[in-house]
């Protein structure tokens, strides 16, 4: 089913198809992250901070697990905006959440801050990250081929010494994941190839998914 298109022609269509409207605000969000609306990213993400406020003042039964899932979202939001500080910042948040939320999210931590780590130019950090993830997914049994490549593919870039290196190594692993595609679960919060074909082109991750999204 296309849900951009249903979106799109129907705003309220997740409370039609049967979605918890506690939730419906993530679906907004997902939405405006999609197509690289960066107002819409901003007001969701304000809306969805006062909502998760409310339920714990109210003290509802859900408030933690709606702020939890809310803060693993706004960080990958905040990632499509190239807002590192507020990602890493999320990040924290949840690794001060109990050992069951941690290691639900355990994956998104590793990954958001990896790549944070990258892009702030921090690359000891981002060494030290891959070897913490790489131990983590293998006491899981859940180290894929993407993984594999994506590990690959932050090294070589540290190391590459031109913008003609980075651009072939960046086009290769483009090819690689595309072909060997093994994590549903990562493109859940954090497109990858979308940040992958922004490097290529040389332009923010919003200008990358405002274009593929008028292509569609």
């Amino acid at each position: 089913m296309d849900y951009k298109k249903k979106y799109q022609d129907n705003p309220n269509f997740w409370y039609e198809v049967g979605w918890d409207t506690h939730f419906f605000e993530f679906y907004q969000l997902r939405y405006f992250m999609l197509v690289g609306d960066k107002e819409g990213i901003v007001v969701q993400i304000e809306t969805i901070l006062e909502q998760s406020k409310l339920f714990i003042r109210n003290k509802k039964s859900y408030a933690h697990i709606y702020d939890s899932s809310a803060q693993r979202l706004i960080a990958a939001a905040y990632f499509v905006l190239e807002d590192y500080e507020q990602v890493l910042e999320r990040c924290d948040h949840l690794n001060q959440q109990s050992t069951g939320i941690q290691r639900v999210f355990r994956y998104e931590l590793y990954t958001l801050r990896m790549f944070c780590y990258f892009e702030k130019g921090q690359y000891r950090l981002v060494e030290s990250s891959i070897q913490a993830f790489y131990s983590w997914l293998h006491s899981q049994s859940r180290l894929g081929e993407t993984e594999k490549l994506i590990f690959k593919l932050l090294r070589d870039l540290i190391i590459a010494q031109s913008d003609w290196e980075r651009n072939k190594i960046l086009t290769q692993a483009q090819a690689n994941l595309t072909q060997n595609w093994t994590s549903n679960y990562l493109y859940d919060f954090f497109d990858i190839l979308n940040w992958v074909q922004s490097k290529i082109d040389g332009v923010s991750i919003l200008k990358t998914k405002q274009e593929a999204a008028n292509n569609d």
